[in-house]
């Protein structure tokens, strides 16, 4: 983002975008100044060199600037966050807006695709709130955990079953089977298995726990001290 701007030449005239946020396969969200007027997918290859998908919001459809996109395991749909807390979604083919998910009561924090076949994304916001989307289905938002503020990461398992949120605080939080689960006391990090079962917590330097969903500790790993001698 940021720096000297990108120009376009379209039947219209110059189109100047200013942000670039990188996507899967070669294709980028691209955004004009303060993310104001239009969006843009810019596909960007060495054989086919630089076009353009997308040079318009369509109207009615306003969105801030976009903060964060991602693209889908099955290169169809790209998903953009943006600042006032709209979730865009995009046809990779052609460049067209697909749908906006609105209801977010704050910034977008977290983008996740899960089911890599079968893309299944996963949007939460700094405020715990959470919506799933699958291309076939009506948004399903998830009533946020109670008090959970200030979300830094979100992380969901391959099959879209389980997925965490961890907080700027420290606290952790699991969605699955329909309901929340909140891990007791504090960490700095936190890692969510593939299969959705495990959950590893880094609660300081000194290494981590293994815990399954049931919230039960199997294991203690301690991290090896450094500088000690031998």
């Amino acid at each position: 983002a940021g720096g000297d701007p990108e120009t376009f030449s379209v039947p219209s005239g110059p189109l100047k975008f200013f942000s670039r946020i990188a996507l899967d396969l070669g294709h980028f969200l691209i955004s004009g100044p303060r993310g104001r007027g239009r969006l843009a997918i810019l596909e960007s290859s060495p054989s086919a060199g630089r076009r353009l998908l997308s040079t318009a919001i369509p109207e009615g459809a306003a969105l801030g600037r976009a903060i964060d996109a991602t693209a889908s395991p099955d290169g169809l749909w790209i998903a953009s966050a943006h600042q006032d807390g709209n979730l865009a979604i995009w046809h990779i083919a052609d460049g067209k807006l697909a749908v906006i998910l609105r209801g977010f009561h704050g910034e977008i924090a977290g983008l996740k695709w899960a089911r890599p076949n079968e893309p299944l994304l996963f949007a939460a916001s700094v405020n715990g709130e959470m919506i799933r989307w699958h291309p076939s289905e009506n948004p399903n938002v998830l009533t946020p955990l109670e008090g959970f503020r200030d979300l830094d990461d979100l992380q969901v398992s391959s099959d879209g079953g389980t997925a965490a949120i961890h907080s700027k605080a420290g606290r952790i939080a699991v969605f699955a089977g329909g309901r929340w689960t909140e891990y007791q006391g504090t960490a700095e990090a936190f890692a969510l298995s593939d299969s959705g079962k495990l959950l590893a917590i880094s609660k300081d330097n000194s290494g981590a726990e293994i815990h399954n969903l049931a919230g039960a500790r199997l294991a203690v790993l301690n991290a090896p001290r450094i500088g000690t001698g031998v």
